[in-house]
């Protein structure tokens, strides 16, 4: 779907689409409904008119922190103004600090009381976006 900007410009859409229904650690239960809620998402962006080519969807072991950092790294290449969906089905955690940090969590991410390792810590989540050339 490409829409005008204000100047008359054709704005393109980007969609990252990641639903995790299973995870490696045992104590964070299995969510059946993310992987179907990501799926349907995508069916319907879809159908909004963005281009499948430009919808990534990622489901269970196929996405990690590390992949999703490489789509950001190549976001970030990006020359073209764009606009970014971010979506994502899936856990979360969030630390008992004093300055609780926040987590989406993947597939192989482990979590602890005081943090995550291989998740997505949501600061620097939002310095990724930052840094991209996206328009929203």
């Amino acid at each position: 779907m490409k829409r005008d900007d204000k100047r008359g410009v054709p704005i393109e859409w980007i969609a990252i689409i990641i639903g995790v229904s299973s995870y490696q650690q045992e104590d964070l239960h299995s969510l059946p409904a993310a992987e179907v809620d990501a799926v349907n998402f995508a069916r319907a962006i879809r159908n909004w008119g963005i281009p499948e080519d430009h919808i990534l969807l990622f489901i269970n072991q196929e996405i990690d922190k590390e992949k999703l950092d490489a789509v950001f790294e190549l976001l970030s290449n990006k020359n073209e103004k764009f606009k970014l969906i971010f979506y994502f089905c899936g856990h979360g955690h969030r630390t008992l600090e004093k300055t609780p940090k926040s987590y989406l969590i993947f597939y192989d991410s482990h979590c602890k009381s005081e943090g995550c390792t291989r998740a997505l810590d949501l600061d620097c989540f939002f310095e990724k976006i930052a840094k991209i050339n996206s328009l929203e």
